[in-house]
């Protein structure tokens, strides 16, 4: 139990969690401890924070750990040799310490930090540490507002703005129960195929078995509809997809999908998405994801919808198209070059394929990040990248003739 704990005080804790008997209960558990070690701080005045370094070398740990109270000396050894090696005052107690007046900041509060600060920038990431406290310090000094601060696992995970009315918290665990009971009342019988849960991103898959048939003939008759023929036989299964964040200021997702015999999910079309924010006189939050959640099918019939319209495109410049996107989009050739490869296959001796071929194919992007063993967020940025291209409607800046190059930072990524 204490190895497990001490696990998750790490910036690179991650957990997967797969579809056995036990993946699902498991999955639960995880998000459950996480929360129960979480304490919200609200309150904390913006312009009172400031950022200090932290001197990791090894005869000096001591030292930090005595001047700022500190009590974990592996995670104050982790923060400053793994993590961001920062500490952070905030003007308010944020642990049972009250006496303590820094913490130790955590890789996923420093998209909030930045965001309080209103400072970001490549330059920030050239400077000496003192330096670039110093500069940040001088942005709180005239920060504006209350943020809300996140404490996790013994570090300050999650800092959010307290502009545009403030964030809405939406417990991960509630926003799975209402995921799973509606996919399970609108679809019968629901599978775990994959989950995974760290500081930053919680994501499952459920497959929906009992709504195959059903489902699969509507993306079937789809692609008739669109008078031209798929290279894919359409043998997929149809799935959802949770994910949220109570680190970022994202939104709680559940997008209606399909698997591929790949192994890759591939959505059409957005389902639920709700912000992190709240929304005067209006349904939000938990609240509004339920009602959203209820209507789950209605997006999978606008998932059927896009795959008409994009059955329906002609792709001439297939491979010229495919690495454009790629470039475009930043899926790099390590993961775009097996989905060329697919795309030469299916394009061979034809005069064009359907931008829905084209997009069933770059989903080796997504396979070949997982043959690679690529991180779940890099899986994950590469499903996002994809959700972008499969909402384009025109294609002539990609379907190009010629030879389209790789460009040189995909290449090298």
């Amino acid at each position: 139990m204490e190895n497990t704990m001490l696990r998750k005080m790490k910036d690179d804790w991650e957990e997967f969690f797969f579809g056995n008997d036990n993946g699902e209960k498991e999955l639960f558990e995880s998000v459950t401890d996480m929360e129960a070690n979480s304490q919200w701080i609200p309150g904390i005045s913006s312009r009172d924070i400031r950022l200090e370094a932290i001197d990791g070398r090894p005869m000096f740990i001591q030292d930090e750990m005595r001047k700022y109270h500190l009590d974990d000396e592996d995670l104050v050894d982790e923060t400053a040799n793994l993590g961001t090696d920062l500490l952070i005052y905030t003007g308010v107690p944020t642990s049972s310490a009250a006496f303590r007046t820094h913490e130790l900041v955590r890789n996923t509060a420093m998209d909030g930090i930045y965001a309080v600060a209103k400072l970001n920038g490549a330059a920030l990431g050239r400077m000496t540490r003192s330096k670039y406290c110093e500069c940040m310090n001088a942005a709180f000094e005239v920060a504006r507002g209350t943020s809300l601060g996140l404490m996790r696992y013994g570090k300050l995970s999650g800092l959010q703005s307290g502009a545009d009315g403030g964030y809405m918290i939406m417990p991960i665990s509630k926003l799975m129960d209402i995921s799973a009971e509606s996919l399970s009342g609108r679809f019968g019988d629901i599978e775990l195929r994959t989950g995974y849960n760290t500081h930053g991103l919680t994501y499952a898959v459920w497959l929906l078995p009992d709504a195959q048939n059903r489902l699969i003939e509507m993306y079937q008759d789809a692609i008739i509809r669109s008078g031209l023929d798929s290279q894919y036989p359409i043998n997929f299964m149809p799935a959802a997809l949770f994910q949220s964040s109570d680190t970022k200021s994202s939104c709680a997702i559940l997008d209606p999908c399909f698997i591929l015999p790949s192994g890759a999910s591939l959505r059409f079309a957005e389902g639920v998405r709700i912000k992190h924010l709240r929304r005067s006189g209006r349904s939000e939050g938990i609240d509004l994801f339920a009602a959203e959640a209820s209507n789950i099918f209605a997006k999978f019939e606008a998932s059927v919808a896009a795959i008409a319209e994009l059955s329906g495109i002609k792709i001439y410049n297939a491979e010229n198209c495919l690495v454009g996107l790629c470039n475009k989009y930043g899926i790099s050739k390590k993961y775009g070059d097996a989905a060329r490869e697919e795309v030469s296959r299916i394009s061979c001796g034809e005069t064009y394929i359907s931008a829905h071929d084209l997009y069933i194919a770059m989903s080796e992007c997504i396979a070949e990040a997982e043959r690679s063993n690529a991180k779940a967020t890099v899986v994950n940025k590469i499903e996002e990248s994809l959700m972008k291209i499969v909402q384009i409607r025109d294609f002539s800046e990609f379907d190009v003739g010629g030879l389209v190059s790789w460009s040189n930072s995909q290449a090298a990524a």
